[in-house]
């Protein structure tokens, strides 16, 4: 049986967000194929903590108040998802786990493998997920000092990394053909499967919402823009109609501009998001930054509500069936107004679409895929 590191930003048992629900899948999918054990990197040894039944670890690869924890900390600051090398993680993982040889280490996300020095356990299957160079271009280079420098530094650094894997996987398969020439595959984005037995039945109220982490720039930055350019008119011809805007960790800033909003709820974390999808008659991810593809998007065809996005959202889905099959897409904020003016008046075709997307996101995005292309990739580096 295989022994496999993974590298995590968290505890793989976790669904509460995005993310964690992709590291939830590349958990179990692993676990098909060998004995997984967990390492998640801390900022400090206080964080330290391990899980033996599960076989997971919380550990701080890099010394506290070194001249590397000072770069690493700099560096983080302009580019939040850059990291430094820390000195390597081999020592606490013949501490954790004596005499196990691994045979691969599978890790998230570029940033945590330089963090790590991942490469250093065993050959590297790298998660890429969101493509650095195309997070930074899109969320931080308006943002930031010196951003001509900066991404040239992202570039090399997304290069250095790709060059110290054995294999790659990326969350938008349009972009399958900007990666090195190692194997590679196309790991998709899986909505969440609902907890219970579920059924979109028409319980929705005069409510749409939109889903998301709300501590992400891309996620309350869409937002903010659709509450300026779209909200104010809908607002206005449907006096009736809520927006709920569901997530956790909003800047205080934006908690306190939307809440002047009329009818704007922001709830933040809630518990049964299944409830909210079932009681929205839409929701809506406008989403104009970042990488990868959007979970949201494909959560809320699974949950049986149509999705009205903008371009940027659908980055990755162009050859699928979601298009038109409950995914609308919006180039503007008048195209905003005349699709959602069109979900609320047309009642059986806003039906037929909730029906359309649930059936065509179950058939496109299901965790066979997913698993299969996990197998897949590792049977290529073998070879």
């Amino acid at each position: 049986m295989k022994n496999i590191l993974l590298i995590a930003p968290g505890d793989p048992r976790d669904l509460s967000a995005g993310g964690a629900q992709r590291t939830n899948f590349l958990y179990e999918a692993l676990r098909r194929e060998g004995r997984v054990y967990t390492l998640i990197p801390v900022g400090g040894t206080f964080l330290e903590k391990q899980d033996a039944e599960w076989n997971i670890a919380w550990v701080c690869p890099m010394k506290r108040y070194s001249p590397t924890w000072f770069l690493d900390r700099l560096l983080s600051r302009e580019v939040p998802f850059l990291h430094c090398p820390s000195g390597g993680i081999l020592p606490q993982l013949a501490q954790l786990w004596p005499g196990v040889k691994f045979d691969y280490v599978v890790c998230r996300y570029a940033a945590w493998a330089v963090y790590t020095r991942a490469w250093q356990v065993a050959p590297l299957l790298l998660d890429v997920d969101d493509l650095p160079l195309e997070s930074f271009q899109t969320i931080y280079a308006s943002q930031c000092r010196m951003p001509a420098f900066l991404r040239m530094l992202v570039r090399r650094w997304q290069d250095a990394i790709f060059r110290k894997s054995a294999g790659l996987w990326i969350a938008n398969a349009e972009q399958l053909s900007s990666l090195p020439a190692i194997p590679k595959g196309w790991l998709p984005n899986l909505p969440r499967e609902p907890e219970r037995e579920y059924s979109p039945s028409d319980r929705s109220r005069p409510q749409i919402i939109s889903v998301g982490y709300l501590g992400y720039p891309a996620n309350y930055e869409g937002i903010d823009t659709f509450l300026t350019e779209v909200w104010p008119t809908l607002h206005r011809n449907y006096p009736q109609l809520r927006y709920r805007i569901i997530g956790r960790e909003l800047p205080l800033r934006f908690q306190e501009r939307w809440s002047a909003y009329p009818n704007v709820e922001i709830p933040g974390f809630v518990e049964d998001l299944e409830e909210e999808y079932r009681n929205a008659l839409f929701s809506v991810a406008p989403i104009y930054s970042g990488s990868g593809t959007c979970i949201k998007v494909l959560e809320s065809l699974r949950m049986g509500r149509v999705c009205l996005c903008t371009p940027f959202a659908v980055r990755g889905l162009k050859d699928s069936k979601l298009l038109q099959n409950g995914l609308l897409v919006a180039e503007d904020a008048d195209a905003f107004l005349k699709q959602a003016v069109s979900l609320l008046e047309n009642e059986p075709e806003r039906h037929r679409l909730e029906s359309a997307g649930m059936a065509a996101v179950q058939a496109e995005f299901n965790f066979k895929l997913f698993s299969d292309s996990v197998e897949a990739l590792i049977r290529a580096v073998e070879r």
